[in-house]
């Protein structure tokens, strides 16, 4: 992630988050660059497996052209765990095409500009074009909070639009 998006009230946030969560699911790129120290159970999504496998105790791989978020969660930690994804872009695009996020949290840094780069989702290039594919998907944006006003980071949290938030 680049610099210019690590703020350390987000940080914050994403750490208390993670303490929560059953199983975190990211990308081998993440996986790789972030050493899980804390021997959280992690679901790494890979092409360059088969199925779900188990590496040890607390992480396990999963391709995601032969198998959905749903059955990989549901094989690793039980179809009623609560997951939190760390991404990157093809592991949100992968959850948010075959499944359902109850609860996105986004946090927006309005007044930092990237060049090129990965988006936070496939086919998306800007901001407007992710709330239109979230919003494809139900989700709405339910509540705001500055996480860092004078920053101006701002954290949004999109549920289904059935679901009322807590």
């Amino acid at each position: 992630m680049p610099k210019a998006l690590c703020f350390d009230a987000d940080w914050a946030h994403f750490r208390a988050a993670l303490k929560q969560a059953d199983l975190m699911i990211l990308g081998r790129h993440t996986h790789e660059l972030s050493p899980n120290r804390t021997n959280r159970p992690r679901l790494v999504v890979s092409r360059g497996v088969r199925a779900v496998i188990q590496e040890n105790a607390v992480t396990w791989w999963a391709n995601p052209k032969e198998v959905t978020p749903a059955s990989a969660v549901a094989a690793v930690a039980g179809s009623h765990a609560k997951v939190m994804v760390a991404g990157g872009t093809g592991v949100y695009s992968w959850i948010l095409d075959e499944a359902t996020y109850h609860t996105f949290y986004l946090s927006v840094a309005r007044k930092v500009t990237l060049g090129t780069g990965r988006s936070l989702l496939d086919d998306t290039s800007d901001l407007t074009s992710i709330f239109d594919a979230l919003s494809a998907k139900g989700l709405a944006i339910q509540e705001r909070s500055w996480l860092d006003e004078e920053q101006d980071v701002e954290l949004l949290m999109l549920c289904q639009e059935d679901v009322p938030s807590s």
